[in-house]
């Protein structure tokens, strides 16, 4: 007896991702090349992601952070990411 195919589900829907390249930055040798920005779905936004380039590795992309002073006792050094909802 022949078995029914039960009916294919289909793939959930991307969203729109757009990136941007904010900033250029010329240097000799390795060091950060671009700083760019991240826009998904109209939705949730990132900025500055940084484009690096070194001899080892080629370009790789940095996440976003930004450093402030603390002020706990803990770290004299804090980072924060630049991620938010639109």
């Amino acid at each position: 007896m022949a078995t029914k195919k039960s009916p294919q589900k289909a793939a959930p829907k991307l969203p729109s991702i757009s990136a941007k390249i904010d900033r250029l930055i010329p240097t000799e040798g390795d060091g950060v090349r671009a700083i760019a920005s991240v826009n998904i779905g109209g939705a949730y936004a990132a900025h500055g992601f940084k484009v690096y380039e070194s001899e080892e590795k080629g370009l790789s992309v940095l996440n976003p952070s930004s450093k402030y002073r603390s002020t706990s006792n803990k770290s004299p050094n804090e980072s924060a990411s630049l991620k938010y909802s639109v």
